[in-house]
């Protein structure tokens, strides 16, 4: 699904790195969901995976407003387009939030699509006027 969702939200794809892509992906997956680095819950419709979520953690330097420097990323928000508006991302959402709390994260943080946004906001999620600059290097 993770496949999926990167089709739908980048707008260029590189139909040649699907392999890697895929082994990659399978890679970190293990890896971090056997770490409890990344936290993974899905949706089921009978057998089949409708939706799926997800939750990263990372540690920056601590600082007076999170002590711990412990920030979770929400990643992998993805349910299938015969699935959405019934509820399901928002249950995910839920859990997610819960987690993080239960574990101790005192920020969270994500990269919303435009669909996804009003969910977010529901939640009291807030655009900062921070100054980040990305390089992504290629």
């Amino acid at each position: 699904m993770r496949i999926q969702f990167l089709e739908e939200v980048q707008s260029s794809i590189n139909e040649t790195a699907y392999p890697l892509l895929r082994e990659n992906l399978e890679t970190y997956f293990k890896y971090t969901l056997s770490t409890n680095e990344f936290i993974a819950w899905l949706a089921l419709c009978e057998e089949e995976v409708i939706a799926t979520s997800g939750l990263t953690f990372y540690t920056v330097p601590p600082t007076f407003r999170n002590l711990t420097g412990r920030i979770g990323y929400i990643m992998n928000m993805y349910t299938l387009p015969d699935y959405r508006n019934k509820g399901i991302g928002t249950e995910l959402f839920k859990r997610i939030a819960q987690e993080a709390i239960d574990l101790g994260c005192k920020k969270l943080s994500l990269h919303a699509t435009e669909m996804g946004t009003r969910l977010y906001r529901k939640f009291g999620f807030e655009e900062l006027n921070d100054p980040e600059l990305v390089l992504i290097m290629e």
